[in-house]
């Protein structure tokens, strides 16, 4: 005979079931949703610009780095160029020849510095500069730098004086930082 309690019991017995099942099926569902993945790749090389001056004096010339003050190029003085000076002479030039020979392009700045009596004499007017021809300079490019001394009006009491130029040209590059 069924009762009141065994029809309830059986009630709440399917009623269990169904939940269970219902369970199983959302649990199921979410596993599939879980399941569907996708994925894309993206891979790339990349390499470190080179970055080098080298120096000569001819355009065609033996390209080195003398990278120190101690190992710099010699500029040969001749008395047709930086020797021999006489009061009152007119400028005197010699040239030299940077080559970037970086792959990227550099802007170039030259800093001389002259030493010795010559130059720093409390009476002494004989002045050295230089001047790059091109500032901006490409990727293998060339480009002269011309030293230019001009002999001031020397006294007599600098007859014999000596001076030195050091001549130091630097490249920069720009970076972008974003």
């Amino acid at each position: 005979m069924n009762t009141t309690s065994d029809q309830k019991k059986r009630r709440n017995n399917t009623l269990r079931i169904a939940a269970g099942a219902l369970a199983f099926l959302g649990i199921g569902a979410a596993v599939t949703t879980a399941a569907w993945t996708d994925q894309v790749w993206f891979a790339a090389d990349a390499d470190v610009a080179t970055f080098n001056l080298q120096a000569s004096l001819s355009p065609d010339g033996d390209w080195d780095e003398y990278q120190t003050q101690d190992g710099a190029l010699e500029i040969p003085l001749q008395t047709s160029q930086f020797g021999e000076l006489l009061p009152g002479e007119a400028p005197l030039t010699t040239t030299v020849y940077i080559k970037n020979a970086s792959s990227v392009p550099v802007t170039l700045t030259a800093e001389g510095t002259p030493t010795g009596e010559l130059f720093t004499a409390a009476d002494a007017t004989t002045t050295i500069d230089e001047s790059i021809n091109t500032p901006e300079l490409a990727a293998g490019d060339i480009t002269p730098v011309t030293v230019t001394l001009t002999p001031g009006d020397i006294p007599q009491t600098l007859a014999g004086a000596t001076g030195a130029y050091v001549l130091q040209v630097s490249a920069s590059t720009e970076t972008i930082a974003e």
